[in-house]
């Protein structure tokens, strides 16, 4: 994305040269293909960059290591860490090609470079333009409305005995978005499902012509891109396999079957030159493609094929009495999964008597929302008492998702405590985008009491949950004329009376207003830089924001904040980062159970429609969707995971009484 801020390398809890052997064996192993399994704090990234360094000194130019990262954040510390040990080693000549290299980088960016080399080659459009997600919206919306207007009357016919219309967008939605594998499977022979097929097929063309056509490429449209090259190009596909002599792979565990094809061409037999480091135990972006099982495949393959699988399971983060527990209540998340659980050996000195784990029970209560009210006052009163016993930096507060990180920060705000947010990959991860995002829908729609409320509770109006429940229950038409003489509302009805519809004066005026600008730079800088390229006006924003918001458009990470303050930020935020305590809330939350209109396979995509009033799935999408559903409950463990194992000294547990939501954390956590 737009973003290439570099996090500060985590301190190391060993010397440059005070290797284990395990270590010494990844670094220096040149039998095969070499899968490393590096478990949680066992030093990964210190062995890739020696690995990488070793090969450099065997006089190995660096444009001819490809190596591969997840995102652009992990590429520029690979890329720091190494110029940095070639710089003290006098090597000035070594230090500025690997500075310079285009060969250390993301996936993407190694899709970009074949799609411009070779792409005209294999008969696609010059690559002219990197589009942001976000940018599909406007573009899908302009043609879904003339191909909804081209549709034949024997079309129309099938859609309407199968779907109502808000449903034939949705599953128009998801047919664009997961187009370019939908193009490799072949339409089914049954009706109606060919015809609905053959229709949405033309759809995805009429937006490839608007967008590819004129060289505008995704993140997706580069990998398939690149896949075309190296599938339907032998000289494209020998020049590249030619091109690098070794290949490099960081968290292995988050690459999808499509980057692996790609990578996989670049190999070609030669399997020696391979090396991928990574956790299966911490596979967790599923959603986004990612699968765990190619890992576990190469694992298995590698052997085989004269190479060796080394296990890291030595870690430097925790305390040996963390460790211990951690092992004790990850080992049942693994049970019946097809990733292995291998406990954690602690490789720190002993520091004496550890506060290894805290259970703190709430009282039941009655409503949801007095349940979460009850939920942060323990929350916060935990990590206000850590923070003070030590540093706010100290203390990390992590959840499965970002719904109650605003109450966090408030409550801690109100004790004195500083805090700060990071979250995900995601666009809407980032709470600074969440509000601004309230904020022009309550002012597109001031009248829609769920957007109101959503503003009101934002960092710009600072509504806590029990002054929102009070408003809620005093009489009046709508929820903003029950709140119109709070003084915090005074520059948003300033913006209303004017009738702004500008989106670039709107926020201006309630920056101005409030005092308060984003600090998430990069997040906040996609959201207006796509807001400015659609033309948006404040009327236009809801619907933009609700598609760009299905789409979950990703940025790279932000830079941690050079602040002692408490981190807020969800599990998906936290991995790779760790901290001396680590408090884990919002245990009680389910999983999303929301079921698409549309499964996509590798060799199949399944359909729901409608009879009547009820939604039927065709046996395809039974057998896809069941498959789903037990990898999703396999990868909310392994989230789990990753948020227990962010923690050096304790991990506190905020464990709701009474039965757990099925699927939940709390219901995951039986050693609790």
């Amino acid at each position: 994305m737009t973003s290439r801020l570099t996090a500060p390398a985590p301190p190391s809890a060993v010397s440059a040269m005070d290797w284990t052997p395990e270590q010494r064996r990844a670094i220096e192993s040149d039998t095969g293909p070499t899968i490393v399994v590096a478990g949680a704090g066992s030093g990964k990234t210190r062995v890739l960059v020696e690995r990488y360094l070793r090969l450099l000194s065997t006089g190995t130019p660096a444009d001819r290591i490809l190596a591969v990262t997840f995102t652009n954040a992990a590429a520029d510390e690979i890329r720091a860490r190494a110029c940095h040990r070639l710089g003290d080693e006098g090597r000035e000549t070594a230090a500025a090609e690997v500075a310079r290299t285009a060969s250390l980088g993301t996936i993407h960016a190694l899709c970009r470079r074949i799609v411009e080399e070779w792409g005209p080659s294999a008969g696609l459009p010059a690559l002219r333009e990197i589009r942001e997600d976000v940018d599909l919206a406007p573009v899908f919306d302009k043609e879904y409305a003339r191909w909804l207007e081209a549709l034949s009357g024997a079309e129309r016919a099938v859609w309407g005995s199968r779907y109502q219309a808000k449903d034939v967008r949705v599953l128009a939605r998801l047919w664009v978005e997961s187009r370019h594998a939908l193009e490799r499977l072949p339409a089914p022979a049954e009706e109606p499902h060919r015809t609905v097929a053959l229709s949405l097929s033309r759809l995805a063309r009429a937006i490839d012509v608007s967008l590819l056509d004129e060289g505008r490429y995704g993140f997706e449209d580069l990998e398939a891109g690149a896949l075309r090259v190296v599938e339907t190009c032998r000289p494209a596909r020998e020049a590249l396999a030619a091109r690098f002599a070794f290949l490099l792979v960081d968290e292995f565990q988050d690459t999808s079957p499509v980057q692996w094809r790609i990578l996989g061409a670049l190999l070609g037999e030669d399997w020696r030159k391979l090396f991928v480091v990574g956790d299966p135990k911490q596979a967790i972006y599923g959603f986004r493609g990612a699968d765990v099982r190619l890992f576990l495949d190469v694992k298995r393959e590698a052997p085989g094929r004269g190479g060796e699988v080394i296990e890291l399971a030595t870690t430097f983060r925790a305390t040996p009495g963390l460790t211990a527990e951690i092992n004790a209540l990850a080992a049942p998340l693994f049970e019946g999964s097809a990733v292995p659980f291998t406990p954690l050996v602690p490789g720190r000195d002993g520091v004496g008597e550890i506060q290894a784990l805290v259970r703190t029970a709430m009282e039941p209560v009655g409503s949801r929302a007095e349940g979460k009210l009850a939920e942060v006052g323990v929350v916060v009163a935990r990590a206000s008492e850590l923070a003070r016993a030590g540093r706010p930096g100290d203390v990390a507060i992590i959840t499965r998702a970002s719904e109650l990180l605003p109450a966090f920060a408030a409550g801690l705000e109100a004790e004195g405590i500083p805090a700060v947010t990071r979250a995900g990959r995601g666009l809407f991860d980032h709470l600074d985008v969440v509000d601004v995002a309230s904020y022009l829908r309550a002012l597109a729609d001031p009248g829609d009491d769920f957007r109101v409320a959503a503003f009101l509770r934002s960092g710009y109006v600072r509504f806590s949950e029990a002054e929102l429940l009070d408003a809620v229950r005093r009489p009046g038409a709508t929820l903003l004329e029950k709140v119109l003489a709070d003084p915090r509302l005074k520059g948003f009805l300033a913006v209303l009376e004017t009738k702004e519809t500008s989106v670039a004066a709107a926020l201006r005026a309630l920056f101005a207003a409030t005092g308060r600008f984003p600090s998430s730079t990069s997040a906040v800088l996609v959201l207006f830089e796509a807001l400015d390229r659609a033309g948006a006006s404040v009327a236009d924003t809801p619907a933009l924001l609700d598609a760009w918001e299905r789409e979950a458009p990703t940025v790279e990470p932000e830079a941690e904040p050079d602040t002692d303050a408490v981190r807020l930020m969800t599990a998906h935020g936290a991995k790779g980062l760790e901290f001396r305590h680590v408090i884990l809330a919002d245990l009680a939350r389910g999983p999303n159970r929301s079921v698409p209109l549309l499964r996509v396979g590798s060799e199949a995509f399944g359909l729901r429609y409608r009879e009547g009033a009820e939604f039927v799935p065709c046996p395809v999408f039974e057998g896809l969707q069941a498959v789903v559903t037990e990898r999703e409950l396999e990868e909310s463990s392994r989230v789990l995971y990753v948020a227990l194992t962010r923690a050096r000294e304790s991990v506190t547990l905020i464990v709701p009484e009474g039965k757990p939501t099925s699927g939940s954390w709390a219901g995951r956590l039986r050693n609790v």
